[in-house]
């Protein structure tokens, strides 16, 4: 064999191998843009910064359901290149790093963390569950509580609350014990 046939297979080894080595990249987002939706990555090693093009992201959901949440920077994240060109990969979220950690070791709950408090929370083994919206939580519904509802502050109604038992609100007369009927209450 001719060294120039010899030279020729190992460029191309050489190729190869790179291809492969990128076709499943770990790295670490540093940078993100919402519109179009991307992120670049270093996906080099401790002090050895080698940071990616903008890559798109892959959704959880993008059909007739949709999902929107943005990586953040620090996030750890994996990059998939079908043909091993890394500037035509898809970044994947998400994986835990020394610097964030799974938020529980208990193998029957499942967290969604917000970053600022609020959280939904569901534990299969104690069938318990818990949302926390630090500000605010709308419902824009409907609701049917088919068990107890138990309020440990102030409960407001707009409008009126009624039901079978010893249910109070405006726009009704209260009957007094003595068996006379009192005014409609106040309005505020």
């Amino acid at each position: 064999m001719s060294d120039n046939l010899v030279q020729q297979a190992l460029q191309r080894i050489a190729v190869l191998e790179r291809k492969l080595a990128n076709t499943v990249v770990e790295g670490v987002v540093v940078e993100v843009q919402a519109k179009p939706y991307r992120v670049k990555v270093d996906y080099g090693e401790k002090n050895k910064p080698q940071l990616t093009g903008w890559l798109p992201v892959a959704p959880f959901r993008a059909g007739m359901a949709d999902s929107w949440w943005p990586l953040d920077v620090g996030e750890g994240v994996t990059i998939i290149s079908v043909d091993g060109a890394l500037e035509r990969g898809r970044v994947f979220p998400a994986r835990y790093t020394e610097s964030n950690v799974p938020p529980s070791e208990n193998l029957d709950e499942c967290q969604l963390n917000f970053g600022d408090g609020g959280y939904i929370h569901y534990n299969r083994a104690t069938s318990e569950g818990a949302f926390k919206a630090p500000s605010k939580i709308t419902l824009d519904s409907d609701v049917h509580i088919t068990k107890t509802l138990t309020v440990d502050e102030t409960s407001t109604a707009a409008d009126h609350l009624s039901g079978d038992d010893l249910i109070s609100g405006k726009g009704h007369n209260h009957n007094e014990s003595i068996g006379s009927v009192t005014s409609k209450p106040n309005k505020p």
